[in-house]
């Protein structure tokens, strides 16, 4: 399945970096993963979900057994739309023809569209949605098509990854998933709760930490 470098069929070529991303990953895979469009980090490496979202996906994918090794991962919109903004509907028509040799080629069995814009272009269906699609089951040549959330929502909607771990578990056929805490409150009372807590973050990727005091001077006794 070579790439399109030349690809003139929209604008996005004149702004990104690698022109025409295709996908990656097990080109005999039963499931292939389709998202929206490569990000920064996809654009400058010309590989499809490695960033942020990237791991994510790959976390996710585990919970409910998968290595990623096994899933064929790619975009809906194959170059960069500027500032990652939503591709359009002209871009996401562009790119169809690309979507579909990728399926035929692949012949998965199971697709996991994760976005609005995924499910709107394998199934050339502008009015669906996530919402929509979450609850559907389509289909397209011989593969079953289903939706979740893309894991960049994750980010800006937390409770997100606790709905794609549920759906992505029912997708797959597990009674439910291995559950990781995405994030968790815990009391400090002491300095030496901080270290704890820190050596505990040091063994582990990467940490958002939202911290809440009584006042400017929260260790001062009252």
């Amino acid at each position: 399945m070579p790439r399109n470098k030349n690809c003139t069929a929209c604008d996005l070529r004149k702004t990104c970096q690698y022109i025409c991303l295709w996908g990656d990953g097990n080109h005999k895979a039963k499931v292939m993963v389709i998202g929206e469009a490569p990000g920064k980090d996809e654009d400058g490496c010309g590989k499809p979900f490695v960033g942020k979202a990237g791991r994510l996906l790959s976390s996710l994918l585990e919970d409910v057994g998968i290595k990623r090794d096994d899933v064929y991962i790619t975009n809906s919109v194959k170059c960069r739309p500027p500032q990652n903004r939503t591709p359009t509907r002209k871009e996401l028509l562009a790119c169809r023809k690309y979507i579909l040799e990728e399926i035929r080629t692949v012949r998965p069995r199971l697709i996991i569209c994760v976005g609005g814009s995924a499910i709107k272009a394998v199934m050339n269906d502008y009015r669906l949605s996530v919402a929509k699609a979450r609850t559907s089951k389509f289909k397209i040549f011989d593969a079953v098509v289903r939706t979740t959330f893309h894991p960049a929502s994750v980010f800006r909607v937390p409770y997100n990854y606790k709905l794609m771990q549920e759906d992505l578990a029912r997708y797959f056929g597990k009674s439910k998933p291995e559950v990781h805490e995405l994030h968790r409150q815990v009391e400090m009372i002491k300095f030496s709760d901080l270290e704890n807590q820190l050596k505990l973050f040091a063994k582990r990727g990467d940490v958002v930490i939202d911290i809440e005091t009584n006042g400017l001077e929260p260790f001062k006794k009252d």
